[in-house]
């Protein structure tokens, strides 16, 4: 297979080359087919510039078009470095022996699915015997308020380490037998969400190149600027969460269309540059390159308790419906209000519903709510799981 990714060195040189430049039987054999592509490259633009007359008249044009032949050849490489690089991760699953290392856009102990998903996948796959490392924002104190529960800040990134790690023990009931680390982070009210600052990619060892996951591919790399993720690691997955291009539709005024747009295409950008497969959570999201639809997430075990639970005979709901999820008109809080006036319009019964979660749009939520004189409950957030919630007999998701 791929024991041929490295040229043979003379005795006593520990040099790496580059996995494009692959030990073909011949000593620089890649690099003068390389040069020699380029030559002919040039000679064919070179010929066309003469045709149309820009040759001697427009040098610049020249070099242009010669850069480009330049990049291309370089394009080409990068490819078949890539396929060499697969191929190594295959053989390297055949064996067991890889390292796979998740990097997300969120951390407990905000209840966000990119923060409880990505923590239970990590824990699951060093349960199955993987070595997987975590990389998680870190939010200064003064900004876990906008994110966290009310009462909840840390210090320092060790303090959040031990409560995700009680988290995990208490909730998930599993070991963190893996490596969390923390990127530093800042949290963006204008999209209501966190972004990295700095390349993450320097967070990772050399041990840590294999496999990597990226939470939301597209969100993660909209201000990327350091290394391609794709030369970092051997092969990477993006998970796409989240419906970004609706939030843009929804949330920005006037502006939704354009801006829809726009974000389209970076997302579309983002994923084919930095992702060598893609997998969305819904075929609701917006296609991708090289995209699958696949629920990769599973069920938590807690939520299997509840439902055994709940099938027992005789089993009693004291509870009537409950809407659970951050508290932003994007979430769908927009469209609960709705719903409930046209109720009352038709003159239907009203239908009680409690709300629980917290955001930035929480006060407007309530004033809408009042407004419109529908029969809403707010209470703080709580989680999916939580001994509270196992009254009520529907969920509402509008």
């Amino acid at each position: 297979g791929d024991a041929d990714i490295f040229v043979k060195l003379p005795a006593g040189d520990d040099r790496r080359y580059d996995s494009v430049y692959a030990d073909d039987g011949s000593d620089g054999a890649p690099r003068r087919r390389a040069r020699e592509r380029v030559a002919r490259a040039a000679e064919v633009l070179r010929a066309w510039l003469d045709r149309k007359r820009l040759g001697r008249s427009s040098p610049a044009a020249w070099l242009l078009a010669f850069a480009a032949a330049r990049a291309n050849v370089a394009r080409k490489q990068e490819r078949r470095a890539k396929r060499r690089e697969l191929r190594l991760v295959r053989s390297l699953v055949d064996a067991d022996d890889y390292h796979i290392s998740i990097v997300t856009t969120a951390a407990m102990p905000w209840m966000t699915g990119t923060a409880v998903n990505p923590l239970l996948r990590a824990a699951h796959l060093a349960k199955a015997g993987k070595r997987v490392t975590l990389l998680v924002p870190w939010l200064h104190p003064e900004e876990q308020a906008f994110v966290f529960p009310a009462g909840l800040s840390f210090d320092a990134p060790a303090a959040q380490r031990e409560h995700v790690e009680r988290w995990l023990a208490e909730r998930a009931r599993l070991p963190m037998d893996f490596e969390l680390k923390f990127y530093a982070s800042r949290y963006d009210a204008a999209r209501g969400s966190i972004l990295p600052l700095g390349d993450l990619t320097r967070y990772f060892t050399d041990e840590e190149s294999d496999v990597c996951v990226l939470e939301e591919p597209e969100h993660l790399n909209w201000y990327h600027h350091g290394r391609n993720w794709r030369s970092r690691f051997k092969l990477v997955v993006g998970i796409v969460h989240t419906n970004y291009i609706y939030y843009a539709q929804t949330s920005t005024g006037a502006q939704g269309p354009v801006l829809s747009r726009t974000l389209r295409a970076i997302n579309v950008g983002m994923t084919r540059a930095y992702c060598d497969h893609v997998i969305k959570l819904s075929d609701t999201l917006q296609p991708l390159p090289r995209a699958v639809v696949c629920n990769v997430h599973g069920v938590r075990g807690d939520f299997l308790r509840v439902g055994r639970a709940a099938a027992r005979p005789f089993h009693r709901w004291s509870g009537g419906a409950y809407f659970l999820g951050k508290v932003l008109w994007a979430k769908g809080h927009r469209l609960l209000l709705e719903y409930l006036m046209l109720q009352q319009a038709r003159g239907d019964a009203p239908t009680h519903i409690d709300v629980y979660g917290g955001g930035e749009d929480l006060k407007d939520i309530k004033n809408a709510a009042m407004d419109a004189a529908v029969d809403l409950t707010f209470f703080p957030p709580t989680d999916h799981a939580d001994p509270a919630l196992r009254r009520y007999k529907v969920f509402v998701n509008p």
